[in-house]
Parts: structure tokens; sequence; C-alpha cells
């Protein structure tokens, strides 16, 4: 739901698993381990996975880092 802000829901919903394609393994541990530059270039890549790309890279770098085990 992180996602989930100023675009439309399909959207939203879609980029968790475009994500995951473009990752090897998509789990908050893989995500707070990646470095912050690395995920904000997935994130704004061809086909950006949100409408603030960086913004939400970093906000779902954050959130994994707080997740993280």
């Amino acid at each position: 739901m992180i996602l989930d802000q100023q675009v439309p829901m399909e959207r939203a919903f879609a980029a968790p698993l475009e994500l995951q394609q473009r990752l090897e393994e998509l789990t908050a541990k893989s995500l707070a381990t990646l470095d912050p530059s690395v995920l904000e270039e997935l994130f704004t890549r061809t086909n950006a996975l949100h409408r603030f790309p960086s913004a939400m890279a970093a906000r779902v770098h954050q959130f994994a880092n707080d997740r993280d085990d």
C-alpha cells in the first residue's frame, strides 16, 4: 500500500510484481540490504514503478529497513 499514493489503483497494485521481475528476490530483507541507489534505478527505469519513483524508492527502502528482522 506504500505505492498507493497519487497513482491509479491498477498501477499501484502492478508495481510490486514489476519490481519482483526486476529483482532476483523480493523480500523485506532483500530490499533493506539493497543499495538505495540501486533501488532508485529499479524504480526509475523506463515504465517507472510510480509517478514519483525516486521518492517511492526511498520510502520502500525505509519501510523494508523498519520491517527487517
